[in-house]
């Protein structure tokens, strides 16, 4: 239990410095020279990945040559390009996740998406407190997690080649190359899979901020109280939508990248899944990063900012109610919730590419584009 009360070992800045390979200028502490040196080294190798992606798609090479360079899916016949097809879209919205990341340092309008998880920095009163203390440091466990099984499913890909390996020679480079492909998948699930889980965290805390909004306002709809306290609330939801909104600057263009970037490759994951014919073992991992890829990629983004917008309307409702029923408010006190419920009125909370929104009806229009897909596959291989 002392592990979850200590602020300094379970922090943001900490686990952004330590674990996720960024260089953020803007944190309260910085990263130190032998994790700085890891973050170039780890750059390196995802850099590599993605040459090498693009060198076994438009190159072809005899497969020993091919198994010397690493190329995992040599043996595997038709899907060896939807395999590297699937591989290079990770590792692309890896390394432009990362730039996006690391661009912040020179745009401070995008900074301020990590001050709006101030409770993941403990410097709130009730830090210590225990229910608190235990979610936040199970929340880190997640993401470190997350990074140790990225790169081990990505070295996992490898094993069927080096177990049917016919030299020492062959079998250190496989190794080497397997080492480079879990390097980059631990920067691809540091970049992408666990900033889908940092917003999904700071989606639900605002949700529950809200739903705390909310539940104020429905006090105050059949209590008479003193103006001031309505005053209080409508600041705190003002103060609050304020927040999301220059928080967007960053979660927008980081959550578009992650959701148009993994949405393609649900295209070749499902044809790989359900119409070529593959080994059980590659089958397998196909399941497995299928699921990944859309719980990563759309679901943890759509549900989590679905949930904050849903207790948003109740926040509007809850507004609508008093504005009907408190008739003892003035007239400048009615005049600031009137602007307050109209600013409300499809009002965006979350959202990618501009305009869609991380919505219930929404997220089964995501869902129905991929069965769309799915349908069109089976169309076509009907026809085939």
């Amino acid at each position: 239990m002392k592990l979850v009360m200590e602020q300094s070992g379970q922090s943001l800045s900490n686990y952004l410095n330590k674990f996720s390979l960024l260089n953020l200028h803007y944190l309260p502490t910085q990263t130190s020279w032998n994790c700085f040196l890891f973050q170039i080294f780890s750059l390196f190798f995802l850099v590599m990945a993605l040459f090498k992606g693009f060198i076994f798609i438009l190159e072809p090479f005899s497969p020993s040559t091919a198994l010397l360079l690493g190329d995992y899916a040599i043996n595997l016949g038709a899907p060896h390009h939807f395999l590297h097809s699937i591989n290079l879209l990770w590792l692309l919205c890896g390394f432009i996740c990362f730039n996006l990341i690391q661009s912040t340092n020179v745009s401070p309008k995008k900074q301020f998406w990590f001050h709006s998880l101030s409770i993941l920095e403990g410097d709130v009163p009730d830090w210590t407190r225990g229910t608190k203390a235990v979610v936040i440091y199970l929340f880190f466990h997640n993401l470190k997690s997350n990074l140790i099984l990225g790169g081990a499913f990505s070295w996992c890909l490898y094993i069927p080649v080096l177990i049917e390996s016919n030299s020492t020679e062959q079998f250190f480079f496989l190794n080497l190359s397997g080492f480079n492909g879990a390097i980059a998948g631990y920067c691809c699930t540091a970049f992408c899979v666990n900033f889908s889980f940092i917003f999904a965290f700071y989606s639900v805390t605002t949700a529950l901020k809200y739903d705390k909004i909310a539940s104020r306002l429905r006090r105050q709809v059949s209590t008479l109280s003193d103006p001031t306290i309505i005053d209080s609330i409508n600041h705190d939801l003002i103060q609050l939508l304020i927040e999301n909104h220059k928080a967007n600057y960053f979660w927008t263009q980081l959550n578009s990248t992650i959701f148009l970037l993994t949405f393609i490759a649900q295209i070749p994951i499902l044809y790989l899944i359900f119409f070529v014919p593959l080994t059980n073992f590659t089958k397998f991992s196909m399941v497995i990063l299928g699921a990944l890829n859309f719980l990563c990629g759309q679901s943890i983004t759509f549900l989590s900012g679905s949930f904050a917008k849903t207790k948003l309307d109740k926040c509007h409702k809850q507004l609508n109610r008093l504005l009907i029923s408190r008739d003892d408010l003035t007239f400048y006190h009615r005049i600031q919730l009137i602007c307050s419920a109209d600013y409300l009125i499809n009002r965006h909370l979350f959202y990618i590419f501009g305009q869609f929104e991380f919505t219930h009806i929404n997220y089964l229009l995501v869902i129905m584009e991929i069965i769309s897909h799915l349908l069109l596959l089976i169309a076509n291989a009907g026809a085939g």
